[in-house]
């Protein structure tokens, strides 16, 4: 190895013993110049002679020894020896000193601290030298030996000897720990001993550290030097990591105590101090226990973990646990954290060793027994189970689903996120668990383990549809995973689990979209063994799959075979709509296939039906066609009636008659003999247009008769429909009212009588049902007219009998009084007195039950009138009275008059219908203030009674 050379003396070129470079190599510059100087500075012992004997600088005067980094980067070995006097014939001074410094490129192939004490070091120049020839320009460079005398094992052995191992194995495990801190070690001993201490340290310390290893045998501590502050530039740190310093040196500038208050590494061999809390590694141990006993395997172990910490950059004592895991030596290093890193190293670093590693870890750990199957160990158990040739994966997969819950997977959690838990925490590559899903007798087993839950299933059916996506299979292999995805599918077929069969059909996609609809087919099929999906899941589930499975051939099959088989179900069809109209995406292609086919059409038409029946409002026009093409053809379900009140439900007024008889005669009237399902709609029809108003059947009865309304009725007769009685009085009296006009526009029309003879008969009357509401009825609404009719027929030789025919049947229903007085009191002043004189003559004339009942309303009236108009009255009343009425009404008026009578007496207490005001009564003259007086003391209960 080329060296330049430096040689540093107090000699003088000029023969004055000045201190100066006497020569150097051409390359050296003078920033090298100075930080060698400085750094080999040699002062003097002060208890040492300063003109020592020959002798005395061989015994007493230590060498100063270093190796150190110049900043330029470049590596420096030098001597410094004391010599005494200068070089100089004339100057007797002592204190002079010799440096000889090397300096090199490269330090690799050499061991510094081999060096000291050789012979290569110049201790002083030679008369010839320095006074004869002179100072030599450049000094050449050398070719510095790459190796010197190692320790010896007498050498070693008496230097333990003598000092121990255990201050030795301290020292050298600081010396391991400054190379890589900031931390300085700093020893001292007798310096005849220091050749013996670094040569121990030579051995120890790794070649691939000992460049690193900085040091000085005889460091001299002073303030930097103006040279030393000069001499920087480079970027290595020129520092001295191993120093030796005398206790007597400098005393005032160094101690040992204050050296390691401050974190560097002090030893005094010669005192005892030692550093405390230093722990010994396990490097430095096994080594210097083995430099005991074989010097040449120690040398080898060395060499080894130096290898290995260049190799993987890795300190002493994991490179010497590396080489442990290499050569088998696990009980050495069995620490589950350590062998977790160190195995990371021999994959890096040592490929083709790790087989080996494997199989020894698997040995001691789990063939041995010493690692529980938890998550502690799952790194380890990992490497062992990818790469040992001992172990068995199989039995090893088994033992981690056997013992999944300790190796961290949530047992709990969802299908999917259990199988990630899983396959998160297996202690192995993935791949070796999808050839283990093929493995039919362990599936089984660990199923039956496992309960049968459905994650643990969709573990394996998810990596079974992994496996069969990344790799090839055998048939055999095929039919296996087609029968375990069909197997698990059915089951949640059968539980008609959405949720589950999703997940599953997520999972399947994995290796094809087509696979959705194979695993929905597949499954259906299998389930069903030739029976009806009804009988297999309801058709909620499987409009589900019809949802999920993505094929469009498949959902149009299945949605097929449902509409066959719940043709005619309600329920069925109107989930249909909901899931249509909800996803149309799916469902519009699907129908356009299956409306082409005729053994849909009964599906389509309930369809159809059932969407008609949702309808918040219908029209003409849809009753007509669901009329045309369901209920004329049988496909009614009873519909079609509720539809047409439906419709007849939203007109108003006489229009729902109407439309109602529109519809009757479009639909059923001309059917004759009317079926049960026709019979219930035409009376639907007939309820409709019977529950119109009072005031809608009297606006269409008076435009129109009764005529339709009865062949309506008719139509239904036996249906068990009755027409309200609001009917019957409305058709009669709507009669009576045009029979007036009629008599009223032809005075000698045939009605006239027609009229008295069937009032006469008693035939008069027998349109209204018999009952007295109904009485009441019809005398409420058209009593006006039964007295239009009355004063047209009446005349002086009929005022009893025609009378008695014409109000007898409708007297005495409750109400009759108070109608008609209220009626009576609205006639003209001739009409009014017409009537009033018929009621007193047939109350005088009749001696019954009857007379008694009209002389009661007769009285009312009267009484009413006022005493002036009824003077009148009674005047008018008498004058030409028919001979066999007289005596009776005279003795009727005479007795009124002369009967006393209360202003309160008899008088009806009734309430005034809405928007009818009194009359109001003059007191003074007793007169009416409006025709109709009556009206006050009527309904005087109600307005306060009479002013």
């Amino acid at each position: 190895m080329l060296a330049s050379q430096l040689i540093y003396t107090g000699c003088g070129k000029n023969k004055t013993g000045a201190f100066e470079v006497w020569s150097k190599s051409a390359d050296i510059t003078k920033a090298e110049e100075n930080e060698i100087r400085d750094k080999m500075i040699y002062k003097r012992p002060p208890e040492l002679p300063s003109a020592p004997t020959q002798e005395e600088l061989d015994t007493v005067f230590p060498k100063k020894f270093a190796y150190f980094f110049l900043s330029s980067g470049r590596a420096c070995i030098a001597q410094s020896t004391y010599i005494g006097k200068v070089y100089s014939d004339l100057d007797m001074r002592t204190g002079n000193y010799i440096i000889h410094a090397f300096v090199f490129d490269k330090t690799d192939a050499i061991v510094p601290m081999n060096y000291m004490y050789n012979p290569i070091f110049k201790e002083g120049l030679t008369y010839q030298e320095w006074h004869d020839d002179g100072a030599p320009a450049d000094l050449a460079q050398v070719d510095f030996p790459e190796s010197a005398d190692p320790i010896t094992k007498q050498e070693l052995d008496a230097f333990f000897s003598e000092n121990g191992t255990s201050n030795f194995k301290l020292l050298l495990q600081a010396v391991l720990n400054s190379l890589s801190s900031d931390k300085k070690v700093t020893f001292n001993d007798s310096f005849k001993k220091l050749n013996l201490w670094y040569k121990a340290l030579s051995v120890c310390v790794p070649k691939s550290k000992q460049k690193e290893m900085t040091y000085s045998t005889f460091f001299t501590p002073s303030v930097m030097l103006a040279s030393q502050m000069q001499a920087g530039g480079g970027t290595q740190s020129t520092d001295i990591k191993i120093r030796n310093i005398a206790s007597n040196v400098s005393a005032n500038m160094f101690n040992y105590q204050q050296e390691a208050r401050k974190g560097n590494y002090a030893f005094n061999f010669e005192t005892g101090l030692l550093p405390d809390n230093l722990v010994v590694g396990k490097y430095v141990n096994a080594l210097v226990d083995l430099l005991q006993t074989n010097l040449f395997k120690a040398i080898m172990l060395v060499d080894t973990v130096s290898k290995i910490a260049t190799t993987c950059g890795v300190d002493c004592d994991t490179a010497l646990e590396i080489h442990y895991l290499l050569t088998k030596q696990i009980s050495y290093v069995n620490e589950v954290e350590k062998l977790e890193g160190l195995v990371d190293y021999v994959e890096r670093y040592y490929s083709a060793n790790v087989a080996d590693v494997a199989d020894s870890l698997y040995e001691y750990g789990i063939a041995g027994g010493n690692w529980q199957m938890s998550s502690r160990y799952v790194k380890l158990f990992k490497f062992v189970f990818n790469n040992s040739r001992a172990v068995d994966k199989n039995e090893m997969i088994a033992k981690y689903i056997s013992n999944q819950g300790a190796f961290g997977v949530d047992c709990h959690a969802g299908p999917e996120e259990y199988a990630q838990s899983f396959k998160r925490n297996a202690p192995f590559d993935w791949s070796y668990f999808l050839d283990y899903a093929f493995s039919d007798s362990d599936v089984k087993k660990h199923l039956a383990e496992c309960g049968g839950t459905f994650s643990a299933k969709y573990l394996f059916f998810d990596a079974i549809v992994e496996s069969m996506a990344s790799t090839q299979k055998t048939d055999e292999q095929k039919r296996y995973a087609m029968q375990f995805f069909v197997s698990v599918a059915g089951d949640c077929v059968r539980a008609e689990s959405l949720r589950e069969m999703n997940i599953l059909l997520k999972s399947i996609e994995k290796g094809g979209a087509k696979n959705r609809a194979w695993l929905v087919k597949t499954t259906f099929a299998s389930v069903r063994g030739g029976r009806r999906l009804s009988d297999v899941c309801s058709y909620q589930f499987v409009l589900d799959m019809v949802e999920a499975c993505g094929d469009e051939a498949t959902a149009t099959a299945l949605l097929g075979e449902l509409m066959l088989e719940n043709e005619s179900n309600m329920d069925f069809v109107k989930t249909y709509i909901e899931r249509s109209e909800r996803n149309g995406r799916i469902y519009s292609p699907l129908m356009s296939i299956l409306e082409k086919e005729e053994k849909y059409r009964s599906f389509l038409d309930s369809l159809e039906i059932y969407k008609f029946s949702l309808g918040s409002t219908v029209t003409k026009r849809q009753l007509k066609d669901y009329f045309d093409n369901f209920y004329a053809k049988g496909k009614d379900n009873g519909l079609f009636k509720k539809k047409v009140r439906q419709y007849l439900a939203d007109l108003r007024g006489s229009d729902v008659i109407n439309e109602g008889l529109e519809l009757f005669t479009l639909w059923f009237k001309n059917m004759g003999s009317l079926n049960s399902n026709d019979m219930e709609c035409a009376t639907s029809i007939c309820r409709a247009v019977f529950d119109a108003s009072e005031d809608a059947l009297k606006t269409y009865i008076a435009a129109n008769g009764a005529t339709r309304l009865k062949e309506m009725l008719s139509a239904v007769n036996g249906s068990g429909f009755t027409p309200p009685a609001t009917f019957y009085v409305i058709a009669f009296g709507e009669k009576v009212k045009r029979l007036v006009e009629e008599i009223r526009s032809d005075k000698n029309s045939k009605w006239i009588e027609e009229t008295k003879k069937r009032l006469a008969d008693k035939e008069f009357y027998t349109a209204i049902p018999k009952d007295d509401t109904a009485k009441e009825m019809f005398v409420k609404m058209y009593l006006k007219n039964i007295f239009d009719l009355y004063i047209l027929l009446a005349n002086e030789e009929n005022y009893v009998t025609l009378y008695i025919s014409t109000f007898g049947p409708i007297s005495g229903c409750a109400g009759y009084k108070n109608t008609f007085a209220k009626t009576i009191d609205g006639l003209k002043e001739d009409n009014f007195n017409t009537v009033l004189k018929a009621t007193v003559i047939a109350a005088c004339h009749e001696n019954n039950k009857l007379g008694d009942y009209l002389k009661e309303l007769a009285s009312i009236i009267l009484e009413d009138i006022g005493r002036g108009r009824r003077k009148k009255f009674f005047a008018l009343l008498l004058d030409k009275l028919p001979e066999k009425y007289q005596e009776a009404t005279k003795a009727f008026v005479d007795g009124y008059d002369k009967m006393p009578k209360s202003p309160k007496e008899k008088e009806p207490r009734v309430t005034a219908p809405k928007g009818v005001e009194p009359r109001e009564k003059n007191e003074k003259n007793g007169q009416d203030e409006n025709k109709g007086g009556f009206f006050q003391r009527l309904f005087g209960g109600i307005f306060g009674g009479k002013k």
